[in-house]
């Protein structure tokens, strides 16, 4: 079992526990602070390319965009059950006046009609699913970044001193 006392005292684990913490301060300040204030300078407004530059500095642009990101990857064709729905619809007098056949009945508001443009897709509850998972996935590397960076950064200080004490 690893005893966090004795890990606690190695330098580089101290600087990455460091650089997690400054990860999270930095996404609340970005949520909490930064984020509203661009809001109310420029409501609905386009945002100038210099606004996300901090948050692309530091990584969390990867968080804010998540959803994005994950829903232009292939992770629900990978993951999630296709399903059918129908994304246009029509009367069904209509169809019939054109000629044409309604082979996919459906009801639109109590009256007969045909879907006349359909696709299979991911269901929603899997969708929900795999953005949660996808976001934590995305945040928990973040963190592992930070994490890192500060142990590295702590791991180079505390040999650096130990350099300067034996000379």
């Amino acid at each position: 079992m690893i005893n966090l006392r004795k890990l606690y005292t190695k330098p580089w684990f101290r600087g990455g526990i460091k650089g997690l913490v400054i990860g999270m301060l930095l996404f609340f300040f970005y949520i909490g602070i930064y984020l509203p204030i661009l809001d109310q300078v420029y409501g609905r407004n386009p945002l100038p390319n210099w606004t996300i530059t901090p948050m692309m500095i530091t990584g969390h642009h990867y968080l804010i965009f998540a959803h994005f990101i994950i829903e232009s990857s292939s992770l629900f064709d990978r993951f999630c059950p296709k399903e059918f729905y129908c994304y246009s619809r029509t009367a069904k007098w209509v169809v019939e006046e054109e000629g044409g056949d309604c082979s996919i009945p459906v009801d639109l508001e109590g009256q007969p009609g045909c879907c006349i443009g359909y696709d299979y897709g991911p269901t929603g509850e899997c969708v929900e699913q795999v953005e949660k998972a996808g976001f934590l996935s995305i945040a928990f590397m973040l963190l592992l970044i930070y994490f890192v960076i500060g142990a590295v950064i702590s791991a180079m200080i505390a040999r650096f001193r130990h350099n300067q004490k034996s000379e």
